[in-house]
């Protein structure tokens, strides 16, 4: 029973990670023929097969995003499943975002003014700077209460 339980969360931790390996080399260009070679420390297929990892994918994978030892584990699966280099990054605003985690963003805006629009513009581009992956956002526009 017990075995069964480690094999079916070690099946959920491995396809996770080959879901995260899959979209790096979709979005960076890795071709198939690198993905198979091992990686060495010299020059652009140390570069090309290493796969960055951040607090997100962590927290997508059941794992704590804090924690150095889930870190290392993730780093070492990757290396032995799929013979390639993943690395953790953790920079503040990562660590901000594995900690804060919104759910969903609610966004208000002033219907009757139009600079409200443009500075709620604004914020989103700034959500998808700083918070990776960015929530789902919800825009209510509104008017403005008179009442004060």
């Amino acid at each position: 029973m017990l075995l069964d339980i480690f094999h079916t969360q070690a099946t959920f931790w491995m396809d996770g990670l080959q879901d995260l390996i899959i979209l790096h080399d979709a979005t960076s260009g890795v071709s198939k023929a690198t993905q198979k070679q091992p990686a060495t420390n010299s020059g652009s297929k140390k570069d090309l097969a290493t796969v960055p990892l951040y607090p997100s994918h962590l927290t997508g994978l059941q794992l704590s995003s804090l924690s150095d030892i889930d870190s290392r584990f993730v780093e070492l699966l990757a290396q032995a499943r799929f013979n390639r280099t993943a690395v953790v990054k953790r920079g503040w605003k990562d660590m901000v975002a594995a900690i804060l985690a919104p759910r969903s963003v609610t966004l208000v805006y002033d219907v009757t003014r139009p600079k409200s629009l443009e500075n709620l513009r604004q914020w989103v581009d700034k959500l998808n700077l700083y918070v990776d992956p960015c929530p789902p956002m919800i825009v209510v526009g509104k008017p403005q209460s008179t009442e004060a």
